[in-house]
Formats: C-alpha cells, structure tokens, sequence
C-alpha cells in the first residue's frame, strides 16, 4: 500500500461525487470536538504513515493472526487519525483493510453485522480492485 494508492482508491470510490476526490484535503477539519491535523502538515503526516505503518508492516510478514490484528489496529488507527481526506476517511480504511485481507488470504470482514440493509466495504471490494488493476 502506497500514499499514491490511496488516493487513488478515493478517486475511484468518490470522484463522480466530489471535484477533491483523490486529493489529500486542503482545508483544516474537525468533528463532533475532534481536530485532526492542519492540512499545511499532511504531506508530512502521511509520509510518515507510509513508512511507519505500510512499509514496516508489508502484507506478507502478517502470518499469523496475531501479527495481522496488530497490523490491522495500528492500520485503522493511524489513518483515522491523520484523516487525510474531506470525506471518506473510514470507507478507505477499511477498503485498504479488505485488500490486505485478500493479500494474507484471510476471509473478509464485515465491519457491521447491526444492519442488515448496510453495505459493507467488503461489498466494494472485488469492483475496486478491478479498477485498479493496470491495463
């Protein structure tokens, strides 16, 4: 998983929706009394991200479940924190969760069993990876 991957999924998930899809969010933002990270700092924050998290924790070192949960936590956890983008942040997580899932051959998660009527990212899954796949 890269940066520029990213990106990339959130073009494909959100760009008919949104003219900053794809892009890293350009403008300060905060919820319901959280403040996540000006946007002056991203690119920095995200660097990091990429090489704390991605890079030292590559697809193919999580063997067991135990290696893949704490991957899978420190994953979630960052990536929410730096809340990269305007919208979308928690779909793009748990997509690039769904991708490690199939790359360490593991089932697929369903992140809410409570409604029945949701969809699931694992049901966006297999269309994305199929869009990104290079021609």
């Amino acid at each position: 998983m890269t940066n520029e991957l990213f990106k990339q999924i959130h073009n494909v998930i959100f760009g008919e929706h949104f003219m900053w899809a794809g892009r890293w969010r350009t403008v300060n933002s905060s919820k319901a009394g959280v403040v996540w990270p000006a946007a002056a700092f991203l690119d920095r924050s995200k660097a990091g991200y990429e090489k704390d998290v991605f890079r030292r924790l590559p697809s193919q070192s999580l063997t067991t479940d135990a290696d893949f949960c704490h991957a899978f936590s420190e994953n979630q956890g960052e990536f929410l924190a730096i809340h990269p983008f305007r919208k979308g942040n928690a779909h793009i997580v748990k997509l690039a969760t769904d991708l490690i899932v199939a790359q360490t051959g593991r089932p697929l998660l369903r992140y809410d069993q409570l409604d029945r009527l949701a969809v699931t990212s694992n049901e966006v899954t297999l269309p994305v990876a199929l869009a990104l796949r290079p021609v």
